[in-house]
């Protein structure tokens, strides 16, 4: 039946034939069309729709319910597992009386089974209205799609046949008028998909595999689908299994994941979820094998070994990029640098996985005061490779200059360069050196086999190189700063100033006072813990330290009080300080020298220490530079006396005597020295004193002798050494003048003996000379008178 089908002439109402030769064949011409629209179909096309028709042959009184279709041969083939439902299109008009209620069996092997009753395609969700009253707006007709429930075909056992059988349960005449369209055995077996979210991780991560099961159109319960999912080796499920479809059974047995299931009637789709993660990088596939249009991939390995009740999923790839950590350290080996002197750098490059760093760059840039640098590489740990191609740890072993050097560091393997250079001389400031690690922008990782199209074997795919700390190329990479100040410099020098004038090698002489200064000087950088320590053990023994004399000045500060050495000891000691950049501090203190230091050496030595050591008077060096010590000698002290015999034969000091000392001019006596002079010796009889006299050559002349005596017949030669000690020379006049410390005190008596004709008188009295004198006169005129007899007779 169709729109426009011709009414027969005879056909005018209330007439009534087997034909229904009324206007009831007008209105099931109308639901053809109806159910043409519904379909989709342009006017034309849905004016020559053709449908199976039911139309009431009277307004009122019952009827049996009836097969409106039954197929004969029930051949239809089908598939182990899956859903098969019966469906239809369906029209009805006069839905305001008693609506058709219909009921769709599947026929398996030629028995029936109900799959749907008392459907109704006046009431049906998916029913839409056509024909509208303009008037009442009410539809007179409805077109339906009506679906069955589901049934699944055995897993096991020999396939059954199907076919379908359609009925109309309602018995009565009112009402009642209904057409279908299309009906059909329906496999409604749902969808299996499934992917990895994300599709991408990292070496370590975790993605979500989602199996997504989803229903046909008719959103009927299906119950009982299964699949075993076994992943490709290096994929490992963790966790629970979770998702949203209802679960039956499920586990997981090391990759293989087990799931039976249900979809609730009205569902569209439902999920199972699997955590997976990976620490093998590579790129992997999980397959069904079935392309998106249901064909089979050929040279695929299928990880599923069952599935019922789904249509196979396609492949779900998951692409595992490689982590790498890098680490780079460098040190210069030293706190600070000198200009002119070596420098070495140690650069170590770590990679502590859990894959390779293939292709890394490793560069360092070497100062332009760095000169004649060159470098080496080492492997110090080779690590374990595992990323294709397989391969050792690896550098360059050796270079000059500046490095940019592409290495393999296998996972937990290490490398270490070792840069030599000389800094050059005037190079001031901070030394800096960065030395920077990147991974490669791209790794190689494996094209895994063990799911979906099978790869070529050893075959790789570059994907992004991943390092959180290190980002790589064209990143920033990993880098590490050494940073090397020039090295301090200071020196230390000592000078001295005897009573206000400077002195240093001069002589000084008792009660003299000698101020020392000593400097400490940066010449470069500040330094630290400075301490200065100023050896006086060759001084005090001859001088006595000023007590509170002891200063500190650092720079244009205020002087600091520094305490005198305590006995025993004899060293002065500043307390630690700073010595800024560029500043000076001195230590100045006085002694005096002893009132009988006479011939004396005074020789103190300073050192000092601090964060560097100074350039000079370091402590326990030796020799001590000039700068760090003085020496002074103290002058000398002669005495001299002359000496009689006494009546009693015995030698004894005699009065009288005057003395002059003269300079040496080359072997014979010069000038008289005035400064220091020869002076008595108070309360000693015949002793005179020469004090303050420096060593050297000198002549003793008597200048004048005790009254009746003769004086020294010549000056005689004396030297003076350092030490005092007093050696004669020419005049001595064998040991008429000798010299002597008899009492080893270091000053030296020069002795002039007198030997009179006649016995001298005790010590100190006016002697006999006046009897000597007498009889030398008598003497004198009798050989006078002989000599002038001796004329007259001649």
């Amino acid at each position: 039946m169709r729109k426009g089908t011709p009414l027969p002439s005879s056909a005018i109402w209330p007439n009534y034939d087997e034909c229904g030769l009324n206007r009831a064949f007008t209105n099931l011409g109308n639901l053809a069309f109806a159910m043409g629209k519904y379909q989709g179909m342009t006017d034309t096309q849905a004016s020559v729709n053709q449908i199976l028709s039911e139309y009431t042959n009277s307004p009122w009184g019952t009827q049996s319910t009836g097969t409106q279709l039954q197929t004969r041969r029930n051949t239809i083939p089908t598939i182990a597992g899956h859903f098969y439902a019966v469906s239809a299109i369906f029209g009805e008009t006069n839905c305001f009386a008693a609506h058709a209620k219909q009921e769709f069996a599947i026929l398996v092997n030629g028995s029936a089974v109900v799959v749907g009753s008392n459907l109704d395609p006046c009431t049906d969700p998916s029913r839409k209205g056509y024909d509208q009253d303009p008037i009442t707006g009410v539809y007179n007709t409805y077109v339906s799609k009506l679906q069955s429930g589901a049934i699944q075909v055995p897993v096991t056992g020999t396939l059954p046949t199907l076919g379908i059988r359609v009925r109309n349960l309602t018995a009565t005449g009112e009402g009642n008028d209904v057409g279908f369209d299309l009906p059909q055995l329906v496999d409604v077996t749902p969808q299996l998909d499934k992917a990895f979210v994300p599709s991408t991780i990292l070496q370590g991560q975790t993605t979500t595999l989602t199996y997504t099961v989803t229903n046909t159109s008719d959103l009927q319960a299906k119950n009982g689908w299964h699949f075993v999912d076994t992943i490709p080796a290096g994929l490992t499920p963790t966790g629970a299994i979770g998702g949203t479809c209802t679960r039956t059974a499920s586990s997981i047995s090391g990759r293989t994941i087990d799931v039976t299931g249900n979809i609730a009637l009205g569902s569209a789709s439902c999920t199972v979820t699997v955590t997976v993660t990976s620490n093998t990088p590579g790129v992997y596939n999980n397959s069904g094998c079935v392309a998106n249009d249901g064909t089979t991939i050929p040279n695929c390995t299928n990880n599923f070994s069952t599935i019922t009740g789904l249509y196979g999923p396609g492949t779900a790839p998951l692409t595992v990029r490689p982590v790498v950590d890098l680490t780079i350290t460098k040190d210069d080996n030293l706190s600070a640098y000198v200009p002119g002197q070596p420098i070495t750098y140690t650069v170590t490059v770590h990679n502590n996985g859990p894959s390779d760093a293939v292709n890394a760059i490793v560069t360092d840039p070497l100062p332009t005061a760095l000169q004649n640098a060159t470098w080496t590489c080492a492997v110090a740990v080779q690590g374990t490779s595992n990323l294709p191609p397989a391969g050792p740890t690896s550098c360059s072993p050796n270079g000059t200059g500046s490095i940019s050097d592409t290495v393999r560091i296998n996972t937990g393997g290490t490398i270490t360069y070792t840069i030599t250079g000389t800094v050059a001389l005037g190079t001031s400031g901070i030394l800096s050196n960065t030395a920077t690690v990147k991974p490669a922008a791209q790794t190689a990782i494996p094209n895994m086999p063990g799911g979906g199209p099978i790869p070529v074997p050893g075959s790789t795919t570059l994907v992004p190189t991943s390092d959180p700390a290190c980002p790589p190329s064209p990143g920033a990479g990993c880098s590490a700063t050494v940073t090397t100040p020039i090295a301090p410099e200071w020196t230390i020098s000592k000078t001295a100033s005897v009573n206000g004038t400077p002195s240093n090698g001069q002589f000084v002489n008792p009660g003299d006072t000698i101020t020392y200064t000593v400097t400490a000087r940066s010449t470069r950088g500040q330094i630290d813990g400075v301490v200065l320590k100023d050896q006086l053990s060759d001084v005090l023994d001859q001088a006595t330290f000023v007590t509170g004399s002891a200063a500190l000045t650092i720079g244009a500060a205020a002087p600091v009080p520094v305490a005198g050495p305590v006995a025993p000891s004899t060293v002065l000691t500043t307390p630690a300080f700073t010595l800024p950049a560029g500043q000076t501090a001195t230590l100045t203190y006085k002694v005096v020298v002893n009132s009988g230091a006479w011939s004396a050496r005074l020789v103190n030595v300073v050192t000092g220490t601090g964060s560097v050591q100074p350039t000079r008077c370091v402590t326990s060096t030796n020799p001590v530079a000039p700068e760090c010590t003085t020496t002074h000698w103290t002058t000398a002290k002669v005495l001299v006396e002359k000496i009689g015999e006494s009546s009693e034969s015995s030698w004894v000091p005699m009065a009288g005597s005057t003395w002059a000392v003269h300079s040496d001019n080359g072997g014979t006596p010069g000038a008289v020295i005035t400064s220091p002079s020869v002076t008595p010796v108070s309360g000693q009889t015949g002793r005179f004193q020469l004090e303050g006299i420096q060593p050297g050559v000198y002549w003793l002349e008597e200048t004048k002798a005790p009254a009746g005596f003769s004086l020294l017949a010549e000056p005689v030669q004396f030297t003076i050494a350092a030490n005092g000690t007093v050696s004669l020379g020419g005049g001595a006049g064998g040991s008429v003048v000798t010299a002597a410390d008899s009492d080893g005190d270091g000053i030296f008596l020069i002795t002039v003996r007198d030997v009179p004709a006649l016995k001298l008188p005790e010590s100190g009295g006016p002697g006999t000379w006046l009897f000597t004198a007498a009889g030398i006169a008598v003497l004198l005129a009798s050989a006078g008178l002989g000599i002038a007899g001796v004329r007259r007779q001649r």
